[in-house]
């Protein structure tokens, strides 16, 4: 069978990685799969087809910003890529992420539907589900209809005019007797499609994130990492992998504020990311900046005695999987996706956006010892294999094809 698969970027990042992942899954078992994909470099692999230029992308951006409406340009790209539908005549298009200024949505859409192409949506955000907006956060419009936006200033961000009633009108003729699409998300997202307005009675299938379990993330050898990065030894160790300057992730209103709070506890703070002032750090939180390499970031998620992300509305973060895939536990918000991440004997929830809770919580978590490192990583291997995420991928593409 014939797989196109559609995302902003082809690798690096959570989404990135679904798509060079899936890409190779198929491959292996022997389908045929393009690539298609709006930033980044471009690819020497004729398989991966970069269909944005740089200078589109940007005129994007500028428009949505000036205009409000996201998904209406990059019209160059957009046909690009329906030439390219045209040529390979796909079985199935799997979306990964239609927004990120590289592509029209509503052209794409259509050509699929009047098509009748088979098409699998990955939601790595509510955005499918949504008007304008990635993520519902505190927001419920969207269970009856988009309209007078309360965050038109954050991404996808205009600068004067509130177009989400626009963008939701659109999606919902576009979404309207397109009966060969299927929703697959975690269930957190699932739950949003089925309430949604313009996604209510749509096909779903709920199937949990997947990560490199075999090559990638797993319990590393760190005894040099925390030596290269001055973090004390004999400290508990509080890792936090998320830029400080996304009020999204928390980390400037939680991270930083439980590390201030905590003093004289023999317990350091890290911060992988950090894109802040360094003044503002106190003398138990180690900034370190964006981390490319992902073997040393798995070295540092492995010495971690616990892993915190602060973030109140993510689906389900890829940075808590690799967390356990590296045998360490998990402290997060009781909420949102993160509510769903499962087995409480490797995860300590904390009250929803109580500072207190959590660096009560922080506090009281032990440093780690070997079987709380193991019953992480055997958690993990359950649940969050990429091997399982993209096998079942590919069986509801077959699901698809056979009624």
């Amino acid at each position: 069978m014939k797989y196109i698969i559609i995302n902003t970027t082809a690798s690096g990042g959570s989404i990135g990685a679904i798509t060079s992942g899936l890409y190779g899954y198929l491959t292996r078992i022997g389908e045929e799969v393009l690539v298609c994909y709006g930033r980044g470099k471009k690819s020497d692999d004729n398989r991966f087809i970069k269909i944005d230029s740089d200078w589109e992308t940007r005129i994007h951006a500028g428009l949505t910003r000036l205009t409000g409406l996201q998904g209406y340009f990059s019209n160059f790209a957009t046909l690009k890529l329906i030439n390219i539908l045209k040529d390979f005549q796909p079985d199935f298009a799997i979306l990964v992420n239609l927004h990120g200024y590289y592509i029209n949505e509503k052209r794409l859409l259509n050509y699929l539907k009047i098509h009748k192409i088979n098409t699998i949506y990955i939601m790595a955000d509510e955005y499918p589900a949504m008007g304008k907006c990635c993520f519902s956060r505190d927001c419920n419009q969207y269970i009856k209809g988009c309209y007078k936006c309360k965050y038109i200033e954050d991404y996808p961000s205009s600068l004067f005019f509130d177009q989400a009633k626009r963008i939701y009108n659109r999606k919902k003729k576009i979404y309207q007797d397109f009966n060969n699409i299927v929703f697959v998300a975690p269930q957190i997202n699932i739950e949003k499609v089925e309430k949604a307005a313009l996604t209510r009675g749509k096909k779903t299938e709920i199937v949990d994130w997947g990560i490199d379990l075999d090559n990638l993330y797993y319990i590393r050898d760190n005894k040099n990492i925390k030596k290269k990065y001055g973090i004390p030894e004999e400290k508990k160790m509080v890792l936090a992998v998320a830029p400080y300057s996304d009020p999204r992730k928390g980390i400037k209103n939680y991270f930083m504020e439980a590390a201030k709070k905590i003093k004289d506890e023999g317990i350091c703070f890290v911060n992988v990311g950090f894109d802040g002032d360094t003044n503002v750090c106190p003398a138990n939180y180690i900034p370190i900046s964006y981390i490319s390499n992902q073997e040393e970031l798995a070295q540092l998620y492995s010495c971690a005695d616990v892993f915190v992300t602060t973030s109140r509305s993510d689906t389900m973060p890829f940075a808590a999987l690799i967390a356990l895939a590296c045998g360490t536990p998990v402290c997060c918000f009781n909420t949102s996706g993160l509510a769903y991440l499962g087995d409480k004997s490797c995860i300590y929830f904390v009250e929803d956006g109580s500072l207190e809770d959590l660096v009560d919580v922080i506090k009281s978590i032990p440093q780690k010892d070997i079987d709380m490192q193991q019953r992480c990583r055997k958690y993990a291997e359950e649940r969050y294999s990429d091997r399982g995420f993209y096998n079942r991928i590919y069986e509801i593409s077959r699901k698809m094809i056979e009624g």
